[in-house]
């Protein structure tokens, strides 16, 4: 599945004025800016985002130390012991928090920085 992202922009249209929408896909190497009052678009390369190697051992790091703080909530829980603390009320947004920080350092380093 290939989802895009719409959002409004402050960027104004130069034809009518109107708020411009962006329009951007999870893995897009484009942004597209369009008027939805006149039809006027234009298409722009995407910023790409490159870490040093000291910036990429920084994020590692940063998302270990938020890995192992959000695991010590489920320290001691029965629910996270008898199953996955995903399943687990209390600590399943833990757990997705968990998965969100470990997704954003691989997209991050393996975006072609030095590492």
């Amino acid at each position: 599945m290939n989802s895009t992202t719409t959002w409004q922009s402050d960027d104004q249209c130069p034809a009518c004025g109107a708020h411009l929408i962006e329009i951007s896909g999870p893995s897009s190497d484009r942004v597209i800016q369009q008027c939805r009052a006149c039809a006027w678009s234009v298409t722009w390369a995407a910023p790409q985002l490159v870490l040093t190697a000291a910036q990429s051992d920084c994020l590692t790091d940063m998302a270990t130390d938020a890995i192992a703080y959000r695991r010590a909530a489920a320290t001691g829980c029965p629910h996270c012991r008898q199953a996955p603390a995903a399943d687990c009320p209390e600590h399943s947004p833990d757990h997705a928090q968990i998965e969100s920080y470990r997704q954003l350092v691989a997209d991050l380093t393996s975006t072609g920085g030095e590492r």
